[in-house]
């Protein structure tokens, strides 16, 4: 269903908006003066360091979706509204010390389908068209991004510390999504979008929920991550990400965004305080 192509700048671009929120639960750097014993053999703590050291933690993550709206939309509904390449994400994270607002570039692929809808046969007008239009009412959908930003730092009592998405040390990762939600079928007059008559309707998704998973490159602050293989006990920099989320269509945000010169400025306004910075799948 998803054929149509997206064309254009930032500036000039149409798009359909959702509202995104995310739970997940991370592996936590704790920066603490730790106390040991010099000899391994010897419980008795005799000697201190400031080290690095891990908990997990549970993040609310914040944010909206932008996926592309195709030029315009055939006749008969046929195609579907949305084309996914290039969309792009914004999104905060509870309790980010940065209290910036992070872009990234998401890839998004998706379906839909229904219960007694299947494909026209071989030799019908529209062959391995659906049965039913209407009737196209679920959809699934998968979704990932990856970020960066050991570039980063901020301010503790320790002094300056490496910073990332998800907290200190957190450099490099990425996040997978899937999930199950509804589509429906939107005219012009409801998100002014479509090109020609105001009977024209487009099929979109209008929402997802879903589960995530993922991992995250632990640089640390003292670059020895305290992680250890379970049977050599050497160290391993990667920790593990999981939990749930969810996609809501914004038709108000959708128009907003669409009469926007500055969407980078729109998406700042409506969710923090500046722009962390983009990856370069997103431009």
């Amino acid at each position: 269903m998803f054929v149509c192509a997206f064309a254009g700048s930032m500036a000039s671009a149409q798009w359909l908006v959702y509202s995104y929120k995310a739970s997940i639960h991370r592996l936590d750097n704790q920066i603490s003066t730790v106390k040991y014993s010099a000899d391994e053999f010897d419980l008795k703590a005799n000697t201190e360091a400031i080290l690095d050291s891990y908990t997990t933690a549970k993040d609310s993550l914040n944010g909206y979706l932008l996926v592309p709206l195709c030029i315009g939309c055939s006749e008969d509904g046929a195609d579907s509204s949305q084309g996914f390449d290039g969309s792009i994400l914004y999104v905060t994270r509870k309790g980010d010390k940065t209290d910036g607002v992070w872009k990234f570039g998401a890839e998004v692929d998706a379906a839909l389908f229904n219960k007694g809808v299947g494909l026209r046969p071989e030799g019908d007008e529209r062959e391995a068209f659906p049965t039913s239009l209407k009737k196209l009412t679920q959809a699934d959908m998968g979704m990932y991004y990856a970020f960066e930003g050991a570039d980063l730092s901020i301010d503790t009592k320790y002094g300056e510390v490496p910073y990332g998405f998800l907290g200190i040390g957190s450099a490099t990762g990425e996040i997978e999504q899937t999930g199950f939600g509804k589509a429906k079928s939107l005219s012009e007059t409801t998100v002014d979008f479509c090109q020609g008559t105001t009977t024209i309707e487009c099929m979109v998704i209008t929402s997802i929920e879903g589960e995530l998973i993922g991992w995250v490159v632990q640089t640390g602050v003292c670059t020895e991550v305290p992680m250890w293989d379970v049977c050599a006990l050497t160290t391993t920099p990667n920790g593990t990400l999981h939990g749930d989320w969810s996609l809501k269509l914004n038709e108000k945000l959708s128009t907003q965004v669409n009469n926007s010169n500055d969407v980078d400025s729109l998406m700042v306004d409506k969710l923090g305080k500046y722009l962390v910075g983009e990856s370069s799948s997103a431009d």
